[in-house]
């Protein structure tokens, strides 16, 4: 017996030591890599030992209480009966087991406020729902032997190669339900294979009755502690290739650095973590450094110097406190309106500046989007500030980077705005305008607070989360926003109307008129593709109902997207949300104002400029809280004073890393906090290819100046 625990625990580590191989060589692909590789294998060979272990300890149980000659027990015709009845109806009852538990969940435990006690109502259903399985078994296990008696021998096999099958295609349609692109996959390709080998070499290795098994396993096993606890004093950036390539690495590395995070403020002092003081949880890196007080809070070189400017709004202070216009005193313009019409706002999900003719598009996907640029001001190298919709538009409409927004929980994955914070459409309104707000998108629930200056506000038919990834919204927002044009044309009333057109946005919907033809990555990039061909037809029928309601020679029309989409441009991410590279946050921006004469406009501009850049045209007054500045100028053909602009991926409950950009004219800085940096001269590298962080320290030091500067209070 201990021979053959020694050879299980010795398969485990063979296994670990080959998947690690393997691993290793995936992982050199990527950038610092030599010790990641190395850290990479350890991890996988200790997995592989636990593995082994584990084989150890429960296959000479599960020996031990099968009969002696199964094969034999199992061709007796009543034995194989008797058998494959009780399999099929154990499997029977389990799904008896999971429809009841998850009604429960569906129909009462969601619904509970403390999350305490809907675990512990659903412990409670889970037991009830298990006797009420058990008891249901015999009558199960008895209506199954009808069926099994009708399929040929082995009866027992076949069942059970049959539920394996149907377990496996009813996983490969769950995952086909989710975002699959959101998945780890080097969990889903790593841990089969190393369980597959362990079982092959255990069973040829068992035969063979090593007894030296168990040694070899423990030098083995030695050895992948050596390599791991070796990697602990190493800095981020020797872990970055984890985040692309591997199996293993990424997942353990998360593990490590949550167990090691001794004040527990998210960020470990070892395996890179980057915490400079573990034993104080108010420093860490993504602490807010306090300039010249002696302390470094952020772990980033040294304390911050005090008196460091940050870009703001230039030009005139902001007025005394006091009654702020609209509220109890007469609107008051920040000087004469350059516009004093009607404002209409599309805003499109997830696309891409380089699906349209203006982002340098070759397909003709936009064909309404690049007339309506052709007549109009196109920001060419416009970007959003965050690479999701809930903290875009917030800080699009804040005119802030997300960080400096005041969130209710900022760690949910949609979390509501604190309120008396002032947007866009608060400036508008003091300025005489009555906002109009038409969605039907599950962002848009008047909880997230970005409401509140509406006039009116519909959300009528949003679909459920899970339910928005197959929705098709633009059919029935359209033209809801086309009969209330109608309505406000006669109205004559100014007015500013925002809507969002959904489309497109994983899971990418097929269109019957823009069929695809193509299978795999490329065809997933081509149905996006064709989602951008059919909202851009919903935006054209906008456009053309303003024209045919006569109110194109005073209504201004601004199109953007909130951020963009990838397609494993960068660490094999498939869903924006993810990064901060130039495939999610560079976006369309388009500006038509009648009387303003079209052109393209090149210098780096943010969505935050919007806000300031509407008030003035209109003469409101400007918003004090704004970081944004105004691209009048740019729009009058003159030019504007170059100024970095930030982007932020905050950390929320589905996933945790937490990640910072700025832009200054053509040179990007990227920071994983706790992780690193990167520096690209997008100029020269407009794919982000070439990390300059290690060639280009001086431009690198500038930079982490101007980002800190920039994301201070």
């Amino acid at each position: 017996m201990r021979i053959f625990r020694g050879s299980c625990v010795l398969a485990g580590a063979l296994a670990g030591l080959l998947v690690g191989v393997v691993d290793a060589i995936l992982v050199l692909r990527g950038e610092a890599a030599g010790r990641a590789a190395l850290f990479a294998a350890g991890v996988d060979l200790l997995l592989g030992v636990g593995l082994g272990v584990g084989m150890a300890i429960v296959f000479p149980s599960l020996r031990a209480r099968l009969p002696a000659d199964l094969r034999a027990h199992l061709e007796d015709v009543e034995a194989d009966a008797r058998a494959a009845s009780g399999v099929l109806g154990g499997a029977a009852a389990l799904v008896l087991l999971f429809e009841l538990v998850a009604a429960f969940h569906l129909g009462i435990s969601s619904g509970f406020q403390r999350k305490e006690l809907a675990a512990i109502a659903l412990g409670a259903a889970a037991a009830l729902g298990a006797l009420c399985a058990a008891a249901a078994l015999p009558a199960l296990s008895d209506a199954a032997r009808t069926l099994v008696l009708g399929l040929p021998r082995p009866r027992t096999r076949l069942v059970v190669g049959g539920l394996g099958a149907g377990i496996a295609v009813a996983t490969l349609v769950v995952l086909g339900r989710l975002d699959w692109r959101a998945l780890d996959a080097g969990l889903f390709l790593g841990a089969p294979a190393l369980v597959a080998l362990a079982l092959l070499l255990g069973h040829l290795l068992g035969r063979r009755r090593l007894a030296t098994g168990g040694p070899l396993a423990l030098g083995l096993a030695l050895g992948g502690l050596g390599a791991v606890v070796s990697s602990a004093s190493l800095p981020a950036p020797a872990f970055r290739a984890l985040d692309t390539h591997g199996l293993f690495g990424k997942s353990a590395l998360a593990a490590l650095r949550a167990w090691s995070d001794a004040d527990g403020d998210g960020y470990a002092a070892r395996f890179g973590g980057g915490d400079c003081n573990d034993r104080d949880a108010s420093i860490h890196p993504g602490a807010e450094d306090l300039p010249g007080d002696g302390i470094d809070q952020d772990c980033e070189d040294g304390d911050a110097k005090a008196g460091a400017e940050r870009p703001g709004p230039k030009g005139p202070k902001p007025p005394p406190p006091g009654p702020r216009p609209g509220q109890g005193g007469l609107p008051r313009p920040a000087g004469p309106a350059t516009f004093s019409g009607n404002l209409v706002l599309i805003t499109i999900d997830a696309l891409r500046a380089d699906r349209t003719a203006a982002g340098g598009g070759k397909d003709e996907l936009t064909p309404n989007l690049d007339a309506l640029a052709a007549r109009s001001i196109t920001f060419t190298n416009a970007h959003a500030h965050a690479p999701n919709t809930p903290r875009s538009f917030p800080a699009t409409l804040l005119s802030r980077a997300p960080s400096l927004i005041r969130w209710q929980n900022p760690l949910l994955n949609y979390p509501p705005l604190e309120p008396g914070q002032r947007t866009l459409f608060d400036g508008l309104k003091d300025a005489g305008y009555a906002p109009i707000g038409l969605f039907s998108h599950h962002y848009f629930k008047p909880e997230r607070g970005i409401h509140g200056a509406f006039a009116e506000w519909s959300n009528d038919g949003a679909k459920t989360i899970a339910d928005s990834n197959e929705d098709i919204a633009s059919p029935r927002i359209v033209p809801r926003v086309i009969e209330r044009l109608g309505k406000l044309a006669q109205d004559q009333r100014r007015f500013v109307l925002w809507t969002h057109l959904f489309e497109p946005h994983s899971k990418y919907v097929e269109h019957a008129e823009y069929p695809v033809k193509v299978g795999g990555l490329a065809g997933l990039e081509k149905k996006y593709d064709m989602e951008v061909r059919y909202v851009d037809q919903w935006v054209g029928k906008i456009v053309k109902a303003i024209a045919d309601l006569g109110l194109s020679e005073n209504t201004a029309i601004v199109v953007f997207a909130d951020h963009g989409e990838c397609f494993g441009e960068h660490n094999k991410k498939y869903f924006h949300g993810e990064h901060l590279y130039e495939e999610v946050l560079h976006v369309p921006l388009i500006l038509h104002f009648p009387g303003l004469a079209p052109r393209k406009v090149s210098e780096l501009v943010g969505l935050g400029d919007l806000g300031p850049t509407l008030l003035e045209l209109v003469g409101a007054a400007p918003e004090p809280t704004f970081r944004g500045r105004s691209l009048v100028p740019a729009m009058k053909g003159e030019p504007l004073e170059p100024r970095p602009l930030v982007a932020e991926l905050m950390p929320q409950t589905s996933f945790k890393e937490h990640h910072r950009v700025l832009l200054d004219g053509t040179w990007k800085l990227y920071q994983r906090v706790g992780g690193g940096y990167e520096l690209f001269d997008l100029a020269r590298d407009p794919g982000e290819k070439q990390n300059l962080a290690a060639r280009e320290a001086a431009r690198l030091a500038e930079l982490k100046a101007k980002l800190q500067a920039a994301l201070r209070p």
